[in-house]
């Protein structure tokens, strides 16, 4: 069984109800600390905003997808509401045939009891009673069924099980020639042929999956000499004893945890620096377990192209941002401190650039509303161009005539509130450049000034200008 598009039917309000009733049955959490946690989880899943094709949107309805906390809250969601209001319910309990059940989030398996007809009645009932929680279950009973990697099937009135793997599945493992740590790919593929050996009930299919996954793991650039261990060390384990709970050893003492950046010979010398000074470092720390963890280095990629220092030119800071062209009409204009105050949010210039500077966020700010009235609000203005703010000014410059004045904000609001002035043009504003970013990034950074200061609302990108 499986829920019909869990996150967009998710009720808010009955999630919540599910995540306090498992705060009060699974934490030692006081009533403050559980309402502030409801708190929070309301406000997170209920204002949750998309941005598409330069306009916000608030999510009216369901779980916000790609959320972190939205698949823990959808996992209590479900348990919630199948094991507390549809399965007790008098429509469907007695009509209830499943055992064994099993659930992982939103997939249920179990063994019905019953006849295929039962079963389409019982999820009948079940999708009955699930509409008042938003979700609708999809189902399938029969002699053979998927349930995450495991196919279960029936055979000559026994249960046999094989692995399952999807059509799409590509099956690509972690690339040989990658910098990691040996043991994981002495480990790797030793796992994997071991959930073989527990998946598959028949031989057959445990040495067809194994050799499957050996020739994938070769496909990766695994040598298959290296490989042979690991597949019989895994093909002569006792597939009873694997599936058999086994009761872990009681370690009650403190580990205390050394990480480094993954370097074979400095985890080396350190496991040894621990062994020879083990009774200094207990008479120092305590009765403690020394374990020292590697943590990847940071890729090439995050260095060269995600880090602000590398990706962005080296500039050395201005007094101000006019550029150099006696030509220039903007140059005149360029006239606000490195921090600018909007709306009550204070807004940092980068005086590494100038007018001249190509793909940038800038700011406009009324002169005739700062000098009428310095607490306005509605003086400033936010825009993007992936060009210079020279070029992107000539265009708003351009728009000051009668018959084009409502192709600019900024025309549309000196014709408004400053008709007098409406000759000057762009001498009634000031401008200033808030940062230069990739032309990928700028309908992204534009979004965010507007909506951190409101300027589509109390700012002047409330006008809806012509194209």
């Amino acid at each position: 069984m499986d829920i019909c598009a869990l996150y967009p039917n998710i009720k808010i309000d009955v999630a919540l109800m599910a995540v306090r009733d498992a705060l009060n049955k699974n934490s030692e959490y006081n009533d403050k600390e559980k309402d502030a946690i409801i708190s929070v989880l309301s406000y997170t899943l209920k204002n949750s905003v998309v941005h598409y094709r330069g306009e916000w949107f608030q999510s009216a309805e369901g779980a916000p997808t790609g959320n972190p906390e939205v698949p823990s809250v959808a996992n209590i969601f479900v348990k919630y509401v199948v094991d507390q209001k549809i399965l007790p319910h008098p429509d469907v309990y007695f009509l209830n045939k499943m055992s064994h059940r099993a659930r992982f989030l939103d997939d249920i398996w179990g063994i019905w009891g019953g006849s295929q007809e039962s079963f389409i009645l019982f999820l009948e009932k079940v999708n009955c009673v699930g509409k008042e929680f938003g979700v609708t279950f999809t189902g399938d009973c029969g002699t053979s069924v998927e349930f995450l990697d495991v196919t279960t099937r029936l055979e000559n009135g026994s249960v046999e099980t094989t692995m399952y793997v999807k059509p799409t599945d590509s099956t690509r493992y972690l690339d040989r020639r990658s910098y990691h740590s040996r043991h994981t790919f002495r480990g790797m593929p030793y796992s994997q042929f071991r959930r073989a050996a527990a998946i598959c009930s028949s031989i057959d299919d445990r040495e067809y999956h194994v050799q499957r996954m050996e020739q994938k793991f070769v496909d990766s650039g695994f040598k298959r000499e290296d490989l042979k261990d690991a597949r019989d060390k895994a093909l002569a384990l006792d597939r009873m004893e694997l599936l058999s709970a086994r009761a872990k050893k009681a370690d009650n003492k403190e580990v205390l945890t050394c990480v480094i950046n993954y370097d074979p010979d400095l985890k080396r010398e350190l496991n040894q620096f621990f062994k020879d000074h083990e009774q200094e470092l207990q008479r120092a720390l305590g009765d403690v377990n020394l374990v020292v963890s590697e943590r990847r280095h940071a890729n090439t990629s995050s260095l060269l192209f995600k880090k602000r220092g590398f990706s962005q030119k080296a500039m050395p800071s201005l007094n101000d941002q006019r550029c150099s062209s006696k030509r220039c009409k903007t140059r005149s204009t360029m006239n606000l401190d490195k921090t600018v105050l909007v709306n009550g949010k204070l807004v940092k210039l980068d005086f590494r650039c100038n007018c001249s500077t190509e793909s940038v966020i800038y700011v406009a700010i009324c002169k005739i509303c700062c000098v009428q009235n310095h607490m306005n609000v509605n003086n400033f203005y936010f825009g993007q161009t992936v060009n210079s703010l020279m070029s992107r000014c000539n265009g708003h410059r351009d728009k000051f005539k009668p018959d084009r004045f409502d192709q600019s904000a900024l025309s549309m609001h000196v014709m408004d509130s400053h008709i007098e002035e409406f000759g000057s043009k762009l001498e009634n504003f000031d401008f200033g450049i808030v940062k230069s970013v990739s032309p990928m990034d700028l309908d992204r950074a534009e979004d965010c000034l507007i909506y951190s200061t409101k300027a589509d609302i109390v700012g002047l990108n409330r006008y809806k200008v012509s194209r």
